[in-house]
């Protein structure tokens, strides 16, 4: 009997990382906990540190609730809380409610062709406006490509004129996130980096 509860024993023990489960903080994805990218949606599984959530009085509160415990305040998530940005090198926690605040006006140059490099010279140290700059390089660079396929007959006149179109728009998107103050990223082109 002594070694049938020994074998029982052995095959009980599991290894506890086997019975974890972990979920993708981005689509819900379970996920193994040894695997450092998400096999649905290709994001990092590194759990990034959440921003703790102050009320204008200082006192801190927690997530869902309405009221301020001290001041009795109702709660709204500030700026920085509702700002999202997908696989780029700007970290939330780096662009803060000032710099949104003081730089909204100047964001909108970056999408205005050369213009960029006013905004992008004027205030160098500011995350915002180095996210939206890089956002208007890309469109640039999207539209320099667009010309010189443009040359060619017919079928480069069909796609540079769908792209000049796909460009147009994507540039009032740019002006409207940088007057609304988010960090959006452009659809399709926006995902790269350009200014590190």
């Amino acid at each position: 009997m002594n070694e049938k509860e020994n074998l029982n024993e052995q095959n009980m023990e599991v290894d506890p990382k086997k019975l974890e489960k972990k979920f993708c903080e981005y689509c819900g994805n379970e996920i193994n906990p040894e695997d450092k990218f998400c096999s649905k949606c290709g994001k990092s599984t590194e759990v990034r540190e959440k921003i703790p959530l102050i009320c204008q009085c200082g006192t801190p509160y927690q997530e869902g609730q309405k009221y301020c415990s001290k001041c009795g305040v109702k709660l709204e998530k500030s700026l920085l809380d509702k700002i999202k940005i997908e696989d780029s090198t700007i970290v939330e926690d780096e662009i803060t409610d000032e710099d949104i605040r003081e730089n909204k006006g100047m964001a909108v140059l970056c999408y205005l062709g050369i213009l960029l490099l006013i905004p992008l010279l004027t205030k160098p140290q500011s995350k915002y406006i180095r996210f939206h700059s890089n956002q208007g390089i890309i469109l640039m660079l999207a539209g320099i490509i667009l010309t010189i396929i443009f040359i060619i007959p017919i079928l480069g006149w069909i796609v540079g004129l769908l792209g000049y179109i796909f460009i147009g728009v994507c540039g009032i998107m740019g002006i409207i996130n940088a007057i609304k103050g988010k960090v959006k990223r452009l659809p399709l082109i926006g995902k790269y980096n350009i200014l590190k």
